[in-house]
């Protein structure tokens, strides 16, 4: 048996066979027969790698289909090398022919991965990522490999602390939502569309004090309260901005508009005036306060608002052309009555000591109210409410959101606009906005923020930064009540549901289209 083994193995090494007929041949055969050997025994190694791979490799299918396909090629190469052997070479040719048919296939399944976002993360990606103009490719390389979707029942955990191991990979929620506890005490909630638990992208997120640094400007920052959340109708910030190139721009922050707190807890301190000057004097002594701008929001106690007073009028005195803008947080109305959410204590102050050292000012139209002593209900009384306010001291005023001539019965704000700028000629300015049924949090901020940006961008265009910062809020709003009303279902959303959508919104916050036009008074 051994040497017949031996004698077959060498009768197909020297492309001989057993076959009279080819025998026969073997002339027509001979000048073929070099390298015969070499190009049989490189097919078989081929297969036989290709059998040997382990299945735990990354690229297995690959690289399986690859090694067969050129273990297969060889052969059909020595069939054809060996004109005696035909039915060799079309059956390895056709084999060969079916791999490279599968590996093509999969080239062409790698390529379409990276380009292509995956059916399950489809739904994340357009709602969340494409606005803010993320191709299907960053989006790809952003979520890595192989996607897998784990559904969750009802307080089913997905992580227990010092229990599930953490894992290199990330996980974003699609749909629902997850909180996070401590103790049985709540500390957040994450939203579809954010990862769980990712420190790098929470250091990605844009806070909604600071939706102006995504424009390209330096601020600096300092809170008059510092919590663990905010509280629905107290948080506030300090913010100023120092001069770099191209870059001025200034932070605030304020929680306007909410009826009741969105978390049930929370923690943290109010900074006090004492150490509001503190921090102001290390910035002095570091001679880093030559600011271009200063924003400043909701104050709490009267004696933190005169010594920021203080502050502003040193600011002044080292650069008169610094610009201070101020959103005076006093109050809102709500179903037609208004009422203050600060102490009372802070209304002279503001009227006396603020305005007379602001240049721009966004009160609302209860605010607005308070600050000059008159009411108003008609355009010509609101152009005499701001004419009252540019006397007091601002040379720019905006009322952000007023219900005249039965604007809100239409569900319909206005927003009023003047500047009375000296060497300038005076500009004042009307929009209507569709009034959105939801109540948000840090709509105030972000116009002020926004306001000031835009008014940094258009100096000499007062009409067109009014218009982008109005539009800009517009289509954060939207998108925000949008994916509200998607995670409440058909339930009303609840305040958190309606955190505003800020890192969503990006693309809308650096170029707003222009939805909402300004007409001329």
């Amino acid at each position: 048996m051994t040497n017949d083994w031996t004698n077959s193995t060498s009768m197909w090494a020297s492309g001989s066979t057993t076959n009279s007929n080819l025998t026969n041949s073997t002339s027509q055969c001979s000048p073929k027969l070099q390298g015969q050997t070499g190009i049989w025994y490189g097919g078989e190694t081929c297969l036989l790698l290709a059998l040997l791979i382990p299945q735990t490799l990354r690229f297995h299918p690959q690289i399986f289909k690859t090694s067969l396909g050129a273990g297969f090629v060889l052969l059909a190469v020595w069939g054809a090398v060996n004109r005696c052997a035909m039915d060799v070479l079309v059956w390895h040719t056709t084999i060969a022919f079916v791999c490279l048919i599968q590996i093509a296939f999969f080239v062409y399944e790698q390529t379409l991965q990276i380009f292509r976002v995956p059916a399950v993360l489809r739904p994340i990606y357009k709602t969340h990522f494409a606005p803010l103009g993320f191709t299907p490719r960053m989006f790809r390389r952003l979520v890595g490999g192989p996607s897998r979707l784990r559904n969750l029942a009802q307080n089913q955990p997905y992580a227990i602390e010092e229990i599930t191991p953490a894992g290199t990979s990330l996980s974003l929620l699609v749909c629902g939502r997850l909180r996070v506890s401590h103790k049985g005490e709540v500390l957040h909630t994450i939203w579809p569309g954010e990862f769980v638990d990712s420190p790098e992208f929470r250091a990605t997120r844009i806070h909604p004090r600071q939706p102006f640094q995504v424009m390209g400007f330096e601020v600096d920052t300092i809170n008059s309260v510092q919590f663990s959340n905010h509280t629905g109708n107290c948080r506030a910030v300090l913010g100023s901005a120092r001069r770099v190139p191209d870059s001025t721009i200034a932070a605030n922050t304020r929680a306007k508009g909410a009826t009741e707190p969105c978390y049930k807890h929370w923690r943290g301190h109010v900074l006090k005036s004492d150490e509001l000057c503190e921090l102001y004097e290390g910035l002095r002594l570091n001679g880093i306060t030559d600011y271009d701008y200063v924003l400043t929001g909701y104050t709490a106690d009267r004696s933190f608002l005169e010594r920021l007073v203080g502050i502003i009028k040193d600011l002044k005195q080292g650069n008169p052309q610094m610009v201070y803008v101020c959103d005076p947080v006093l109050g809102d109305t709500w179903d037609g009555k208004g009422s203050m959410y600060v102490p009372e204590d802070l209304l002279p102050v503001y009227r006396d000591l603020v305005l007379p050292m602001a240049d721009v000012i966004t009160p609302n139209q209860f605010e607005a109210e308070l600050l000059t002593g008159r009411t108003f209900s008609t355009q010509s009384e609101a152009i005499e409410v701001m004419e009252c306010l540019h006397a007091r001291g601002p040379h720019t005023v905006l009322i952000t959101s007023a219900d005249v001539d039965g604007a809100r019965k239409n569900d319909r704000l206005v927003v009023f606009g003047s500047r009375n700028q000296p060497g300038r000629r005076r500009e004042r300015i009307r929009m209507e906005m569709p009034r959105i049924s939801a109540v948000f949090v840090g709509t105030g901020d972000l116009f002020a923020a926004m306001l000031l940006a835009w008014l940094h961008r258009h100096p000499h265009d007062f009409k067109l930064a009014c218009e982008k910062a109005v539009s800009a809020i517009q289509h954060v709003l939207h998108r925000t009540f949008h994916c509200a009303r998607e995670l409440a279902g058909h339930e009303k959303p609840n305040s958190a549901e309606l955190e505003l959508r800020m890192i969503q919104s990006k693309k809308d916050i650096e170029d707003p289209q222009v939805t909402l036009h300004a007409s001329s008074l």
